[in-house]
C-alpha cells in the first residue's frame, strides 16, 4: 500500500475560486448584481456597492457593516438574501466572498 499525499488545500482553494468566479460571470451580468445589491436601498445604494465589492473572503458581518455605516443587525439579513440569490457566500470562518466582481 503506498502513502498518498496529502492534498495541497491552498491551490485547491485557488482552482475553487476560479470555478466561483466562472460561475458568477456565466449567471449574473454586472447590471443583475447591481440590482440585488441596491434594491430598496435609496440614498445607501452607493454604500451597498462599496460593501458587496469589500465581501473579498476577509470580512465579517461586522466589518462589512461598518463600512456600509449600517449596524450588523441590519446587514445580517441583506447578506443572507445575497446568500440565496447567489452573489455572495460564506467561508468556512464566517466571512463574506463575493461570487461576480468589483461593481462599478
Amino acid at each position: 500500500m503506498t502513502r498518498q499525499e496529502k492534498p495541497d488545500w491552498k491551490e485547491l482553494e485557488l482552482e475553487l475560486g476560479v470555478i466561483i468566479k466562472l460561475l458568477g460571470r456565466i449567471a449574473f451580468n454586472e447590471q443583475d448584481v447591481k440590482r440585488i445589491v441596491t434594491f430598496k436601498k435609496g440614498n445607501k445604494a452607493k454604500d451597498y456597492i462599496r460593501g458587496y465589492n469589500e465581501c473579498d473572503g476577509k470580512k465579517s458581518l461586522q466589518e462589512l457593516a461598518k463600512i456600509i455605516g449600517v449596524s450588523p443587525s441590519t446587514l445580517s439579513p441583506i447578506l443572507k438574501s445575497w446568500e440565496e440569490e447567489g452573489i455572495v457566500y460564506r467561508t468556512l470562518d464566517g466571512k463574506y466572498k463575493r461570487v461576480f466582481k468589483k461593481l462599478r
